[in-house]
């Protein structure tokens, strides 16, 4: 009986500890709700060459757009990269694909 209520208490304090985590040093971010709906802001890499003699495939390609949701609160990213160098890595572990 004594094991249940230990185990009943310890997962009731990590619950408890769960939900009061904040996600950086200054606390976690305000929700905004009231974004203009639908609007579409994106940043996108320069097409310039910038190959070099020790990497001819350096010309890294992508952008990132930002797009709020319909009903204001939040915004969806959408992050696209490509032609990233074949060495210098490991992009797939900084990079994951989703």
């Amino acid at each position: 009986m004594q094991f249940i209520y230990l185990a009943v208490t310890v997962a009731l304090t990590n619950y408890a500890v769960a939900q009061s985590v904040a996600t950086g040093m200054l606390g976690n971010a305000t929700v905004v709700e009231d974004n203009p709906p639908g609007v579409t802001y994106t940043a996108s890499l320069p097409s310039m060459n910038l190959s070099s003699q020790n990497n001819s495939r350096s010309n890294i390609m992508g952008s990132v757009t930002a797009t709020a949701n319909p009903d204001g609160i939040g915004v969806m990213f959408n992050v696209s990269f490509s032609n990233l160098p074949t060495t210098g890595g490991p992009f797939g572990k900084i990079l994951p694909r989703f």
